[in-house]
């Protein structure tokens, strides 16, 4: 996929635990549910909707084509897909939707605050590209008050076994 992407990702909770990814250029996730070309293999299914394949991306930030970037989560080695959606959190009484013209100035729209949380909401980076959101979103925290900046990461589903 394209150099666009930050080769590295490393996203910090509140409570300070930090995730490391590394960008994984051998590989690529598709929503389409098949590959792009018959030469790529299926190496697994993250979910009912994003599949991973080996093989050779397009050029550029395709995510409008329904293909992703792919990460490798460190040091597990963990597949992880993000969406180029962002969520920002503030401190509670304080509206998301009232720091929009703030977000917009620093390249990002709100997609969709949750009633059950109006202090937080998904953002967009204004381009749309997933390599914008990744690469600007730590201009998020500049924001008065933010408390919490975290892409969306998408990743297998951890399923337990019957007994």
């Amino acid at each position: 996929m394209s150099s666009n992407y930050p080769a590295q990702l490393e996203v910090r909770s509140k409570e300070g635990a930090v995730a490391r990814y590394e960008l994984a250029p051998e590989f690529y996730a598709s929503s389409a549910g098949k590959p792009l070309s018959a030469t790529d293999r299926l190496v697994t299914q993250l979910d009912e909707n994003i599949s991973v394949f080996e093989g050779a991306a397009p050029k550029g930030d395709a995510a409008a084509d329904k293909i992703f970037p792919v990460y490798r989560a460190q040091p597990s080695g963990a597949f992880a897909v993000p969406t180029g959606r962002v969520w920002v959190r503030f401190p509670e009484g304080m509206k998301a939707e009232g720091q929009q013209e703030a977000m917009k100035k620093l390249g990002f729209s709100i997609e969709e605050s949750p009633a059950w949380a109006p202090h937080a909401a998904w953002v967009r980076a204004a381009s749309g590209t997933i390599a914008d959101a990744l690469a600007a979103a730590s201009r998020l925290k500049s924001l008065p008050d933010v408390e919490l900046v975290e892409p969306q990461i998408l990743t297998a589903l951890a399923r337990k076994s019957e007994r």
